[in-house]
């Protein structure tokens, strides 16, 4: 479990190709304090289990599931991707409850600066449109963003300038695709309303 508060970014050293998946060394500090193998961590929302650690980042393998369903399959050498370690029980919950379990990309359609804070509007695939809700929480690149408004499949965040600076959503152009999760809470509530009918 996630909060969507971004630790650190890294940046993708090497991908090597492995049997149904792909083995992806990333370099980083921060949170390399008590990191270790088997640890759960967040890169750019995709939870991944940790195979291999040195002084200098942190190796994790993808599976042909992960490729299918998220931007990682577009992953090159030098990627930015956000980082986040796995919540410990007596932490702060900053940000909203994330699995990590990407729902799906999206798409960047329009970026509106304004001032020093940025705006995303961001299109949905129908499925998952409909499990978001005005001020509600949402996940892009492993980020916990509030949805400031809602038309159709179209969703726009408002990016504060100390998150945008602190993440890779910074490098984001119109056109580009990210992962999305959509809030767990409302995926129970949709679920259970679909039972009941």
């Amino acid at each position: 479990m996630f909060t969507g508060i971004i630790e650190e970014t890294g940046k993708i050293q090497t991908l090597r190709k492995r049997a149904g998946g792909i083995e992806i060394e990333i370099t980083c500090h921060d949170i390399l304090d008590d990191l270790s193998v088997d640890n759960s961590v967040a890169v750019d929302g995709v939870c991944q289990t940790v195979i291999d650690c040195s002084s200098t980042g942190f190796s994790v393998y993808a599976a042909a599931e992960t490729l299918s369903k998220t931007t990682v399959k577009h992953w090159k050498t030098r990627t930015v991707v956000n980082l986040e370690r796995a919540l410990k029980a007596n932490a702060r919950l900053g940000g909203h409850l994330v699995q990590g379990h990407v729902d799906s990309v999206a798409t960047v359609t329009r970026i509106i600066r304004k001032q020093e804070t940025c705006l995303l509007n961001i299109r949905l695939p129908q499925e998952w449109a409909i499990l978001t809700v005005l001020h509600g929480s949402i996940c892009v690149n492993g980020v916990s963003l509030t949805i400031a408004r809602k038309s159709g499949l179209i969703v726009t965040v408002s990016v504060i300038p100390f998150t945008l600076n602190a993440t890779n959503l910074h490098t984001l152009k119109k056109g580009d695709t990210v992962n999305i999760e959509t809030d767990i809470i409302g995926k129970y509530l949709y679920q259970f309303q679909k039972e009941s009918e």
